[in-house]
């Protein structure tokens, strides 16, 4: 259960499936075992209008209600919501598939918004984010480059960073952020015998780096043929005393 302090902040709140559930425990509402347990795709209908939920559909009931096409994928169910909630959207056999407090700003949805089977599940996340939290887009993806660089400049100081650069893309990639990073202090190690110079050039292109070309097959292959010796001599003396115990046991038996 998350801290009663986030219900008192006097933030907006999104519960979705058990974070629906254990907002109505802790608000004074009750959550059962369900005799019929829903997997899968499930309509709901808006009963009740909603910020959530304002001028969201997929569909529409014969007298005009909004239908949404979700997710649903739980066993438990709400079966009482907190007195100072109102019901939004419900389906059969589940009575408060959304509900809401929007005085208090708190939703929560039995549904799972966040998946593509939820067809309006992202519009309803970007209301809640937008609108009612009122966040703005600054975000985008260039934003992980620029926190990646600082997080490295921040935990290697004035220190001196040994990569070992296998040409692939997460270490090259891991190249280029410590290039920006930290500049000319990374020491990127090429770990191939062939083809070296492809994946030195490759990594280089347009870019000024310190790149030390380590030659390591021979070390590797001396490593790995004595711990294949060191596992064939031990294979062997397991196969022996299996052979001694079941020579023995068998003996036994026979007198």
């Amino acid at each position: 259960m998350p801290p009663q302090y986030v219900f008192e902040a006097g933030v907006p709140v999104f519960g979705v499936c058990y974070g629906m559930q254990t907002m109505a425990m802790q608000l004074g509402g009750h959550v059962e075992a369900s005799n019929e347990r829903e997997f899968g795709y499930a309509q709901v209908e808006v009963v009740n209008d909603s910020a959530l939920v304002r001028g969201i559909e997929d569909a529409l009931t014969a007298d005009g209600k909004p239908l949404l096409d979700v997710w649903m994928s739980h066993g438990d169910k709400v079966t009482a919501i907190p007195s100072d909630f109102v019901t939004v959207a419900s389906t059969e056999s589940c009575p408060f598939a959304i509900m809401a407090n929007e005085e208090k700003r708190f939703y929560g949805v039995q549904f799972h918004p966040e998946v593509t089977h939820t067809r309006q599940g992202m519009r309803m996340l970007e209301r809640f984010v937008r609108d009612i939290c009122q966040c703005e887009a600054l975000w985008t993806p260039a934003k992980i480059i620029d926190d990646a660089v600082a997080r490295i400049r921040e935990q290697v100081g004035d220190d001196k960073v040994i990569l070992g650069l296998s040409g692939g893309v997460d270490s090259s990639v891991t190249a280029m952020l410590l290039h920006r990073a930290i500049g000319k202090k990374p020491d990127l190690r090429i770990r191939r015998q062939r083809p070296a110079a492809p994946q030195r050039s490759r990594a280089g292109s347009g870019y000024v780096l310190a790149i030390t070309l380590v030659l390591t097959l021979f070390t590797y292959r001396q490593k790995i043929a004595s711990c294949q010796r060191w596992l064939a001599k031990t294979i062997r003396k397991q196969n022996v005393k299996s052979s001694v115990a079941f020579s023995l046991k068998y003996s036994m038996k026979k007198r």
